[in-house]
């Protein structure tokens, strides 16, 4: 059955739900146009690694469904013009899919330096053949050289969890009734659109800011030891980036 579907470039499947023809489009779009968009306006990137056509065919519509109505939110909240708010939208972070190690790492390499997260499977091709521990492999190679960059680890083993967990990586299970929920709170966590949580050096919560009005008035108030915590981290560039201030997200990186 593989060998009759690799004449097709991406085969996806219809899970009753209209928002995979959102993410078909958006998938070739961003496919076609990351590059350039990186490049030029240092446009995120989310790279998901993932074999399983029923799975990426489920997590790419999440996926898009809530960087767009994130994005949508963010704009509303900001007052934008019209100019703005395309600009905004155009900006928003691109998603790219791998479907085995060689692929996620030429993808990574490439993009590293506008890499947002990562969202990979622990079971997939390596060197040609399936392998048990494929992500593990891909999770120490990244975390190797950007400990720092978020890495969602996701199976249908619980096993792994405390694998992630040692490496400073989130998990999710695939089999887990709310996988859905789950998969928008790592996004609404961790790709800057949610409040911005100033935490002090130990990542105890300290206050929060939903805007940027409120971004820069916490930003004289909280303790030194609270913005270098973030700044090592390249938590400010993140959510400064979902607002569409790149220039000075690029600036603070």
């Amino acid at each position: 059955m593989r060998d009759k579907i690799d004449i097709f470039e991406k085969v996806f499947v219809w899970n009753r739900d209209t928002k995979i023809f959102l993410a078909i489009i958006k998938y070739f779009e961003d496919k076609n146009n990351c590059e350039n968009d990186s490049r030029v306006g240092l446009v995120r990137i989310i790279l998901l690694v993932e074999n399983s056509i029923r799975y990426y065919s489920r997590y790419l519509p999440i996926l898009y469904t809530e960087i767009i109505e994130q994005t949508q939110r963010l704009i509303t909240l900001d007052n934008l013009d019209g100019v703005k708010k395309i600009l905004r939208m155009r900006a928003r972070p691109k998603v790219l899919l791998a479907v085995n190690y060689e692929e996620a790492v030429e993808l990574y390499e490439k993009f590293k330096q506008t890499m947002l997260c990562v969202i990979s499977d622990v079971r997939f091709p390596y060197e040609g053949k399936i392998n048990e521990e494929a992500g593990i492999k891909l999770l120490l190679k990244v975390k190797s050289t950007d400990s720092d960059l978020p890495f969602l680890l996701q199976s249908s083993e619980s096993t792994f969890a405390d694998i992630a967990v040692t490496h400073d990586a989130t998990f999710m299970n695939k089999n887990s009734e709310t996988l859905s929920e789950d998969l928008s709170n790592f996004i609404l966590d961790n790709l800057g659109f949610g409040d911005f949580i100033f935490r002090d050096k130990t990542g105890n919560e300290i206050n929060r800011a939903s805007s940027i009005e409120e971004f820069k008035y916490l930003l004289k108030k909280v303790p030194a030891e609270s913005v270098i915590y973030h700044g090592l981290r390249n938590h400010f560039s993140a959510w400064l980036m979902a607002r569409g201030e790149i220039q000075i997200a690029e600036h603070l990186e």
